[in-house]
């Protein structure tokens, strides 16, 4: 069955990738696993963890993705999501797609940890403040379900230094 199919692929992607040392064999043989069970998250997991290895953040996202469907709400789907935010945004620069990724998160799970220290890496990484915004936004709603008045307080008084606008000032 798929699920054994499923437990197979993770021992080969761990022999050949680790063992061997034939990443890119590993990932020959998942593909076509995959192509016979591609409801088996474990397979799309291994997959995202051989394409890392070999260097490949597109194709390890595009299999992160693929694992994210096949999860449903819950505590590794939040995990899944910050790492596949991670990638978007820190691997590939593709902040946009990193933000959406956050937004689910920070909509199940404002309070996330691992969303947070996401998000503060991605704030601080960004020199354009306009780019910057939608960021600091989820952070915002993420320190304040969190509690984290001080951090709050720091982001705030760091926005209204930013912003030139008055009216956008008072809104701050």
């Amino acid at each position: 069955d798929d699920a054994n199919l499923a437990n197979l692929a993770a021992q080969l992607a761990d022999t050949m990738g680790s063992q061997i040392g034939d990443v890119e064999g590993a990932i020959v043989e998942l593909n076509g696993l995959a192509e016979r069970a591609p409801g088996q998250r474990l397979i799309w997991q291994k997959l995202a963890e051989l394409y890392e290895k070999a260097n490949k953040p597109t194709e390890a996202a595009q299999a992160l993705h693929k694992e994210l469907n096949l999860l449903g709400e819950g505590a590794e789907r939040e995990a899944a999501l910050v790492t596949y935010a991670s990638l978007l945004g820190t691997q590939l620069g593709d902040l946009d797609s990193a933000v959406k990724a956050l937004q689910g998160l920070v909509a199940s799970s404002p309070s996330h940890p691992g969303g947070i220290g996401l998000l503060e890496r991605l704030a601080q990484s960004i020199p354009d403040p306009a780019a910057r915004e939608p960021v600091a936004a989820l952070l915002r709603g993420a320190y304040e379900a969190a509690e984290r008045w001080p951090d709050l307080a720091s982001l705030l008084t760091s926005l209204v230094e930013q912003t030139t606008d008055p009216t956008q000032r008072v809104e701050l």
